[in-house]
């Protein structure tokens, strides 16, 4: 679970990615269990992954994606995952 950042037609100038990894325990309360980010320059592809496919997932992930791309700046804000109105 993540995000990623990918151009076509040319490189970004910069991305970067900045994610927030929530999970539940048994009380069914919601907590913010990683944050992480990644970047690169002069690119056309980023990501941003934790847990790999035998490991634990979390059960949501908030993205917030910023690019500079042909002299413009762009960002977006990507989640999956089921809604935490409770965060611990």
């Amino acid at each position: 679970m993540g995000a990623e950042v990918e151009t076509w037609g040319g490189d970004f100038k910069s991305a970067r990615i900045d994610s927030t990894y929530i999970d539940t325990f048994y009380s069914q309360t919601c907590f913010v269990v990683k944050t992480d980010s990644d970047s690169d320059i002069n690119d056309d592809y980023v990501d941003e992954y934790e847990w790999g496919v035998n490991a634990p997932q979390p059960i949501r992930v908030e993205s917030v994606c910023n690019a500079q791309f042909k002299n413009q700046q762009f960002t977006g804000y990507v989640q999956a995952g089921p809604r935490c109105f409770q965060v611990g």
